[in-house]
């Protein structure tokens, strides 16, 4: 774990730009981590963690634990991480996107999770939840 503690290396080979990174959260973390690195001609290399939800592209590179892939990429940088495939629109690189019925269905779980009592909210926070929102909510408007 001592390797862990280090000072994160800022500089990379090529010219003083790191050459990979690492990163954790969910997509639209991963989205804005991709964000702040410096464009170049072809897309960084990057680590993905899997600590919470939404987390497609971590399922897509198949992050597991994030300590034990952490623990892997410090001992092993060049061997886990990724050069995903980039979309650009209005400046910002993604790495999918939508139509805007996923982004429907998430509003309509939210809103249908809030109106429920504490208990039953729990009951709601799986595939049984989004099922509901989607036929309850989205599919009748």
């Amino acid at each position: 774990m001592r390797r862990l503690r280090r000072r994160p290396r800022t500089r990379g080979r090529g010219g003083g730009r790191p050459q990979r990174g690492v990163t954790g959260g969910g997509d639209g973390t991963v989205t804005n981590f991709i964000n702040t690195l410096p464009r170049r001609s072809e897309n960084p290399r990057i680590g993905i963690l899997r600590p919470g939800t939404g987390t497609a592209m971590a399922e897509i590179v198949s992050s597991g634990d994030p300590l034990i892939d952490l623990c892997k990429y410090v001992a092993n940088p060049s061997a886990d991480s990724h050069r995903p495939g980039l979309c650009e629109a209005d400046g910002t690189r993604f790495a999918f996107a939508g139509v805007g019925l996923d982004a429907a269905i998430l509003n309509a779980y939210q809103l249908f999770r809030s109106k429920l009592p504490r208990t039953a909210r729990r009951l709601m926070t799986n595939l049984a939840g989004y099922l509901a929102a989607t036929f309850g909510v989205t599919i009748p408007k």
